[in-house]
């Protein structure tokens, strides 16, 4: 778990050398399983225990309210790297984009390809 969360926070870095997070930021956006650890991941930093690399220990997050589904995360990573992602609310969005997408394309190439289905 410490080193999932921080993995998802790698690709939010703040810096101007990392185009190429921007770069994958948007490609993994289409990508179902980056958008639900994106999700779990700021849920439970939040609600449960997280690492806190500056005071070296397990710390108990405040909890994880409604207000907090529209809030932008921000921070510094293990490596001492601040980070800025999107909300969780963003990622429910694009969740549910990448649901109405890839349910059009799932029934588009069903009804333009052949199949022994009948």
């Amino acid at each position: 778990m410490l080193l999932g969360t921080d993995l998802v926070t790698f690709f939010y870095i703040d810096s101007a050398e990392a185009w190429w997070g921007a770069l994958l930021r948007w490609i993994f956006y289409f990508y179902p399983p980056f958008l639900l650890a994106k999700g779990f991941s700021d849920i439970a930093k939040k609600s449960g225990y997280a690492y806190d690399g500056k005071e070296f220990r397990w710390k108990l997050g405040p909890g994880y309210k409604y207000d907090d589904l529209w809030k932008e995360n921000s921070g510094e990573n293990l490596a001492k790297l601040t980070y800025s992602s999107p909300s969780t609310g963003f990622i429910m969005g694009l969740m549910l984009l990448n649901f109405v997408v890839y349910g059009f394309l799932t029934w588009y190439f069903d009804h333009i390809m052949s199949s022994n289905r009948g």
